[in-house]
């Protein structure tokens, strides 16, 4: 499919944070297109539960205190082993089946839409190097942490703004960085200096949890 092959315009580091020892870190930012994916390159030290959250698509209060308005795009996470290059985990939606086989929000639901699609995961992971992929709804990932993704996302974030918002807790350092990628145009790719991006991130506190995605349920 020609649309794998969109050309990454732009690798852009936007922010790299680190600590002592095992910290929080908040981020937010904006991406250009549905296909662009932001990623978050994360070390533990030793074994830990890291937990990372989106809260951009309803809004609400990051772990750094800052209140995050609602209206962005509807995320997709995927988690990468640095090392092997293999996908460890997937999340759409911050939603779980309860013991009644309801399906409960664990994040905010946007009151305009009456939807729960920001993102969640927690991950038990050793000590080691990690890769966190933040991108909008339908652009999967294909195959191992350096292949192309389906370049499917929704046009335009399906009417929303590509703003996000993502906390990760309990890691020892984080960088992160902005893949933007164009959509088709006759084959031209304009040049890297004709984007602007801009991430803001500071650390604190943050907490997820962990969901399938939003086809599993029901």
């Amino acid at each position: 499919m020609s649309r794998l092959f969109n050309k990454f315009a732009a690798v852009l580091v936007a922010l790299s944070a680190a600590s002592a020892g095992a910290a929080d870190f908040s981020f937010t930012g904006t991406l250009p297109t549905a296909n662009s994916r932001q990623n978050f390159d994360f070390t533990i030290l030793s074994d830990a539960t890291v937990t990372m959250r989106s809260l951009g698509y309803a809004g609400g209060v990051n772990q750094a205190g800052t209140t995050i308005v609602k209206g962005g795009f509807d995320t997709q996470f995927f988690l990468f082993g640095v090392a092997s290059g293999a996908l460890i985990d997937f999340n759409d939606d911050s939603v779980f089946i309860d013991g009644d086989g309801f399906p409960v929000c664990v994040s905010a639901i946007d009151p305009d839409t009456d939807e729960c699609y920001d993102s969640g995961l927690t991950a038990a992971l050793g000590a080691g190097s990690y890769r966190l992929v933040l991108t909008a709804y339908n652009n999967d990932a294909i195959g191992l942490i350096d292949d192309s993704f389906t370049c499917e996302g929704e046009d335009d974030f399906n009417g929303r703004t590509g703003d996000f918002a993502f906390d990760i807790r309990n890691v020892d350092s984080v960088t992160s960085t902005t893949i933007i990628v164009l959509p088709d145009r006759a084959g031209v790719v304009p040049e890297p200096a004709s984007w602007a991006l801009l991430i803001a991130g500071f650390g604190m506190t943050g907490s997820a949890m962990r969901r399938r995605r939003r086809a599993a349920v029901a």
